[in-house]
């Protein structure tokens, strides 16, 4: 009887040991479920700022190309500007070139004028 009573208790310390290493992984665990619920919840987080992130780059790159299209409108326009410019310039130096031309047409009139003047001067 003696050793099965020792066989006994040596199960019952075996038993009472393998409650606490139980005990010991159940904690471990439940600690582990937690930071597993912890880390989830933080992914969950991160997946709604990048999200928002994604969403305010999608807006910046609709704001970006609305302002390059305006840009290569504004430069059309301007190119078209600068043509009228030239145009322009080119007209007032056509203007100012048959003015001068109509300038020396007249003195050279005024000068026929006076030469006939004189001549008639003279026949009288």
């Amino acid at each position: 009887y003696k050793s099965k009573i020792e066989g006994l208790e040596k199960q019952l310390n075996d038993n009472t040991t393998l409650k606490r290493s139980n005990h010991q992984y159940q904690q471990s665990v439940d600690n582990l479920s937690k930071t597993t619920l912890q880390l989830q919840a933080q992914i969950a987080e991160y997946h709604l700022q990048n999200t928002s992130q994604n969403e305010e780059l999608t807006n910046l790159r609709t704001t970006y190309n609305t302002i390059k299209a305006s840009n290569t409108a504004l430069k059309e326009e301007n190119d078209g500007y600068k043509t009228m410019k030239q145009t322009f310039e080119d007209e007032i130096n056509k203007l100012k070139q048959a003015i001068t031309d109509q300038n020396d047409n007249m003195n050279i009139l005024n000068q026929k004028i006076e030469s006939l003047e004189n001549e008639k001067q003279e026949l009288s």
